[in-house]
């Protein structure tokens, strides 16, 4: 399963970390396999169109 965040992530900031930690860990719990992919979301502004192609 691949989850994409929209956001600028930043490791120095603890809050991004627990974010990706807390997906692993109940993805582990889950029996799930995931990857997580930070979206810009400078790289999105007006191009709603291309959002789809994250999902």
């Amino acid at each position: 399963m691949n989850i994409g965040i929209i956001g600028d992530y930043n490791p120095a900031y603890p809050s991004q970390r627990t974010t990706c930690e807390a997906l692993l860990h109940a993805a582990r719990q889950a029996g799930l396999r995931i990857g997580i992919e930070w979206i810009s979301s400078s790289s999105l502004h007006g191009r709603s169109a291309s959002i789809s192609s994250h999902v």
